[in-house]
């Protein structure tokens, strides 16, 4: 079982639904925490955005913070755009999600509500059939309404709907109803209505669900919140309108009232929620790794890879990107082999983040001392404290194995002197005593040079690496 293959698409993060969070690994409950108490306190209706890029874990948050908003007595609605954009208009998509606020003590309200939403079914059809609207939509007298629109002409549809959107009479009488049914539905805490997935819809779907929101479904008691990444959103809008020169800020500041993005969490945790997701324990701490010296290269797993990618503030996607490959590339390692996982993590680093440069390593164009500087460039020595031996420890093996990928034809006892000179001497700008770094370079080279693998060539790792050309991750969380 040690050699599996990892699943590239994560499975979704069981929420309890007593204590929401209670299996999340980035600590985000505090998060949750302020934005109840913003909706809370600003009752009256407004939109709300939470910004952060695809891949960040927003529609596993949101699923948590839902759970924690119902926990608070909170009535919630949750709309994954995505999955209704196959009409051509979220309007029946949207007023379909209001029939969960039907109980008996509303029922006589809620129709009124439908009368007068037929205005809209009648203006937004003849698209929305029923056949459709039936796959999405469990309400009998929702669904009887849809026909009647449906019955209509679009010759006919056409010449109301242009006269028809003008009277803002009918209107106000829409969002008239909905504020009763709102209000009988939730009186004492607004509804939050969750907007999902809007950034991966049709552009022309996804702006026309912000239009609508604005213009029809905006009143006291609703709170909505779009689960967004901004930029794409922005790219839609450019889309719709066919100009690049559109400010897409500007136009969604028009619809969303207050925007807030969730923290990143802290590399170390992430990297541990990383290593625990792709199961790299059932490989690096295997039964028979433990019992030899290749246990050691779980610590130095874990240790190298929170310390270097916090220094360098890679994006989590890139992140998981980078741990993904690095467990593909696992499994075609041996049980007995080392994987100096320092180096290939860092090579996977290089293959992701500077492509050039981790060309050059393979095409051999590279003195020693230029990938030395590199590893300098990337590792702020002055910062390093406790990982200072990681570090140094990877940047010896590094050396050391393209060393050999170079085929440098010199004699093993001759191998730290021309290590250090062959190029002119290593060059360390970091602050720290060079005599230090120098010495404990030595001394890891010294030793990589006494022991069994101080022959490996570093296409040992590359070769693993490009094998794993062709694995893409299809995780679709969010």
């Amino acid at each position: 079982m040690a050699n599996q293959v990892p699943k590239s698409k994560k499975n979704a993060i069981e929420i309890d639904k007593g204590n929401p969070f209670k299996n999340c690994k980035l600590g985000r409950e505090k998060y949750a925490q302020v934005l109840t108490s913003i909706v809370q306190n600003y009752s009256d209706g407004f939109v709300l955005a939470i910004n952060n890029e695809w891949g960040t874990g927003k529609t596993t948050f949101i699923k948590m913070w839902e759970q924690h908003l119902k926990n608070e007595k909170f009535t919630t609605l949750h709309f994954n755009a995505w999955k209704t954009d196959f009409s051509s208009n979220p309007f029946i998509a949207l007023i379909s999600q209001l029939g969960m606020l039907k109980k008996s003590k509303v029922d006589k309200v809620y129709k009124g509500f439908l009368e007068k939403s037929v205005i809209f079914i009648k203006k937004l059809g003849p698209g929305l059939l029923k056949g459709l609207a039936k796959k999405h939509i469990d309400d009998s007298e929702l669904l009887n309404l849809i026909k009647v629109g449906a019955e209509i002409t679009a010759d006919d549809l056409e010449k109301r709907m242009k006269k028809q959107l003008e009277v803002e009479s009918d209107i106000d009488d829409f969002r008239t109803a909905l504020k009763n049914l709102v209000g009988k539905a939730s009186s004492d805490k607004p509804i939050v209505f969750i907007i999902d997935e809007l950034d991966r819809c049709r552009p022309d779907y996804a702006v026309a669900v912000l239009e609508q929101i604005k213009h029809f479904f905006a009143i006291d008691g609703i709170v909505f919140v779009l689960a967004i990444d901004k930029e794409q959103l922005g790219h839609a809008v450019r889309g719709v309108y066919g100009s690049d020169k559109i400010n897409a800020d500007e136009y969604l500041r028009r619809f969303i009232d207050l925007e807030y993005s969730i923290p990143d969490p802290e590399y170390k945790d992430y990297c541990a929620y990383l290593y625990d997701y792709f199961k790299f324990d059932e490989f690096l701490a295997s039964e028979k790794r433990m019992v030899s010296e290749l246990s050691k290269e779980k610590n130095h797993f874990i240790n190298f890879a929170s310390s270097f990618f916090s220094k360098n503030k890679l994006t989590l996607r890139l992140l998981e990107k980078i741990f993904f490959r690095a467990r593909i590339a696992m499994n075609l390692f041996k049980e007995s082999e080392y994987t100096f996982p320092g180096v290939y993590i860092y090579l996977l680093y290089l293959k992701f983040s500077e492509e050039d440069f981790y060309k050059n390593i393979i095409d051999k164009k590279l003195t020693i001392n230029e990938l030395a500087a590199k590893i300098e460039k990337n590792i702020d020595f002055k910062q390093t404290d406790n990982d200072l031996y990681f570090f140094l420890f990877t940047e010896s093996c590094l050396l050391s194995f393209y060393r050999n990928y170079y085929n440098k034809n010199t004699p093993r006892d001759s191998y730290i002197e021309w290590l250090l000179n062959s190029d002119g001497e290593l060059q360390f700008k970091s602050g720290l005593e060079k005599e230090q770094l120098i010495d404990g370079l030595v001394r890891n080279i010294s030793f990589i040079s006494q022991n069994n693998y101080s022959d490996l060539s570093l296409s040992h790792l590359i070769n693993k690496i490009e094998l794993t050309e062709n694995f893409v991750s299809t995780d679709t969380e969010k």
